[in-house]
């Protein structure tokens, strides 16, 4: 029998509890197929039910039961599908024996009531086995098993009843086919909750679990015996239906964009953010990006990416490791180009005082931030995010692609398709100039070198930098031509002379409209 959990996938508390739903059914030896079945969301309920004949906003969370309803519905409609019975579950169910090989006529439950409804309690003693339902409702409604015959009559009277919550909305009067196992083969974890609430000691309602509950009570035995896990206080967690909820410093720069000042960008909700993009300022990660969206189309979407060139806050680290299953593309340079174009290339919008103890000063002691920045940026996402992360050098992007592309080619397990696009050249020209030797003193730089030399060598930077690659279309090493020059040829720009000039083969295409200004 094909079964379905109903998960908050934008929710990290669903989805871990969904996963020891899945366990606790191997633990007793369930071996049919276990799907993950998206719920519906509260701002979603009103777009699949019928709006006029639903009564939700008796409940303290209207939208959240709407919704839940919603997704039991939906579930309905798989299993007339299919057409064949369906086992559904909600993400706190837990397997404490396998499912008994029965056949029951219409809709079953397996699920033991997470709590009671004290004015419709019938103290009736239940007997082991399939048996016809004993309580009015089926309480907490978290494990049954429906056939395509059920399914259509839920369908059906969905359309014209008066719409409560789905546990109780399902009641023997109205069904009087339901039945019930016991023992309960499954029970609720009912550390959280999505829709129940705390009501106020003086409500009616609480005045009468109270009484019949008491422990002079004439009904006190039978909830011991039968009931017992009412006795004790259960949803004493709420936890929001969705993982939108991003902590305070960030602000909506427009719909689904989330901005933390000038330091992260997130994407709403939280499970589109697939791919990280982590840089200190002016380290070329936007051209990196660039590369690799054009080269692998499952990363094209602008819509799947964020941005940070900080360390996350919990909150959103937790999210995007727990639903996103994010990957993180960390992307480096030469700390000494850095510091180089954040003084004399920058556009105007990277140089912040606040981002440097050493403030504008050009000397060491910057050059030394400028390092520490990327040192903590790598320590701290490749801790965090461990095989999920991936760090990427600017000069490979911009130099040697092949490699580079290599390197994101085993990091995706996917092939690039070889697209070397000029128009991300154009946009960061301004990084690509300059000699940072000619900017800093030799002494600072020396002494910058000294103190981080095993960053350098890690990362395979000269003591003078790849200067030479900035102004030689030729390898100084090997002699052969570098790849930046089949790049405009590529993208038709035809070299003038062996230096930088170029010019725009308008015969070719589209992609070079203009690029006579590169």
């Amino acid at each position: 029998m094909k079964t379905f959990i109903i998960t908050l996938s934008q929710n990290k508390d669903s989805l871990k509890s969904a996963q020891q739903t899945i366990q606790s059914a191997k633990d007793v030896g369930y071996d049919e197929p276990i799907e993950l079945f998206d719920a519906v969301l509260p701002n979603q309920w009103k777009d699949i039910l019928p709006d006029d004949n639903s009564h939700f906003s008796r409940y303290g969370r209207p939208d959240n039961v709407g919704a839940c309803f919603a997704s039991h519905y939906l579930l309905w409609k798989k299993c007339l599908e299919l057409g064949e019975p369906i086992l559904i579950l909600e993400h706190d169910a837990i397997f404490v024996d396998n499912l008994p090989d029965i056949e029951f006529d219409q809709c079953v439950n397996f699920g033991r009531p997470s709590y009671i409804r004290p004015y419709e309690m019938i103290y009736e003693e239940p007997q082991d086995g399939l048996h016809p339902l004993i309580q009015l409702n089926f309480l907490g409604h978290h494990a049954y098993a429906i056939k395509p015959s059920a399914a259509a009559q839920f369908i059906s009277d969905a359309e014209h009843r008066e719409l409560t919550a789905n546990d109780v909305w399902i009641d023997k009067i109205t069904y009087p086919w339901l039945e019930e196992y016991r023992p309960y083969p499954i029970i609720a974890d009912t550390n959280f909750s999505t829709v129940q609430t705390d009501l106020p000691e003086d409500l009616p309602l609480i005045q009468e679990y109270l009484k019949v509950t008491a422990k002079d009570s004439p009904h006190r035995s039978y909830i011991e015996k039968w009931f017992p896990q009412v006795l004790e206080k259960q949803s004493n967690r709420h936890i929001k239906a969705t993982a939108d909820e991003l902590p305070k410093e960030y602000v909506e720069l427009y719909p689904g964009y989330w901005e933390n000042d000038i330091y992260a960008w997130i994407r709403k909700p939280i499970v589109n953010n697939k791919y990280l993009l982590v840089s200190w300022r002016m380290s070329g990660s936007e051209f990196c990006k660039e590369t690799i969206r054009e080269n692998f189309p499952e990363t094209t979407s602008l819509d799947y990416w964020a941005k940070s060139h900080v360390v996350l806050d919990g909150v959103v680290e937790d999210s995007l490791l727990t639903l996103a299953d994010t990957k993180v593309f960390m992307i480096i340079t030469d700390p000494r180009e850095v510091a180089m174009n954040l003084f004399h290339f920058d556009n105007g919008i990277h140089l912040h005082d606040n981002d440097y103890e050493s403030g504008r000063h050009k000397g060491v002691s910057f050059l030394n931030e400028v390092a520490d920045k990327q040192i903590e940026l790598i320590t701290y996402f490749k801790k965090t995010f461990g095989d999920r992360c991936v760090v990427l050098k600017y000069e490979d992007a911009f130099y040697y692609q092949d490699k580079f592309l290599d390197k994101v080619s085993n990091f995706l397990d996917s092939e690039p398709l070889g697209i070397d696009d000029v128009r991300k050249y154009k946009r960061s020209i301004y990084k690509n100039v300059g000699d940072f030797n000619q900017f800093f003193s030799e002494e600072d730089l020396t002494n910058h070198y000294s103190q981080y030399k095993s960053f350098y060598d890690e990362w395979d930077y000269p003591e003078k930098g790849d200067i030479l690659h900035k102004y030689s279309w030729s390898d100084a090493d090997i002699g052969d031509k570098v790849k930046y020059s089949d790049l405009l040829d590529r993208n038709g720009i035809k070299l003038i002379n062996k230096c930088c000039f170029t010019v725009a083969d308008k015969t070719l295409s589209d992609r070079v409209k203009g690029l006579n200004e590169f």
